[in-house]
């Protein structure tokens, strides 16, 4: 027991000791930056055997813990497919997606390094990609046009526009009148979901595509709304820009008349 619990300390020891050597290391910025893109290119572009053997072990120890909790709820018989199931599904997925997200990474973090310290060859100009099928990279050069390139080293970058929002000034009402007909432009879900008592449902889309409501036949004076407003002013705007002044939009919407309800 003693040699035991002096391995254990010497252990934890040793380990105490290469800790803080690494953590000496970095705050002194000794490093080997010669050793650190061959360390990248052989552990992350050259792993593909030590991530097979990765999915392999992972997908094993999987399986030997789902087949026991199978097991012991009665389903033995179907061990085979449940677990052949989940890894192909939920567990060889996810692990090759991981190893590939990887291999990229190391490649580009040695890329970088290569830009920041001098060394190797950077792959400027070219387009590297990896194929999972034949474990393998292939590199493809990639140039562009004299012209194109002169006129982004040469030009600002162009500047990014934010579209203003849609702004239409048309007649409004804040109280319904009492004979009015009532057209609802909010989508049907809604108009579904609470309306205005008496109001029908006329989707603003279909208004702006051309058909017009044939409520609009009448003497009697026309509210159009919506949940808040913008939609009615716009289907107000549509009919207006065909010829048809009569109807007027509700302020507020929907929304600001249940409020006026109190």
């Amino acid at each position: 027991m003693i040699v035991s619990l002096r391995r254990s300390v010497e252990y934890v020891g040793e380990l105490g000791l290469v800790g803080a050597e690494a953590f000496g290391a970095i705050l002194r910025l000794r490093v080997h930056l010669g050793d650190t893109l061959t360390q990248l290119r052989e552990i992350g572009v050259r792993s593909l055997p030590v991530v097979l053997a990765t999915i392999l072990f992972s997908a094993a120890t999987f399986a030997y813990h789902l087949q026991a909790i199978v097991q012991n709820l009665g389903m033995r018989d179907t061990v085979g497919g449940l677990v052949g199931l989940a890894i192909v599904r939920e567990v060889a997925p996810v692990m090759c997606a991981v190893c590939v997200i990887a291999r990229c990474g190391s490649a580009m973090a040695a890329e970088a390094l290569k830009l920041l310290t001098g060394l190797g060859e950077p792959l400027i100009g070219t387009l590297g990609y990896y194929s999972s099928l034949t474990g393998r990279w292939e590199y493809i050069p990639v140039t562009g046009s004299a012209d194109t390139v002169e006129r982004l080293r040469t030009e600002d970058p162009p500047a990014q526009v934010t579209a203003a929002p849609m702004v239409v000034s048309v007649a409004e009402v804040t109280c319904i009148p009492d004979d009015a007909v009532l057209i609802d432009v909010r989508e049907p879900d809604e108009y579904a979901n609470f309306r205005i008592p008496g109001a029908v449902n006329r989707p603003l889309g279909e208004v702006l595509e051309g058909t017009d409501p044939p409520e609009l036949t009448t003497d009697r004076p026309v509210v159009i709304y919506c949940a808040g407003g913008v939609r009615s002013a716009r289907a107000v705007a549509a009919l207006a820009s065909r010829g048809i002044t009569g109807p007027v939009s509700l302020a507020g919407g929907i929304d600001a008349w249940l409020d006026r309800q109190g």
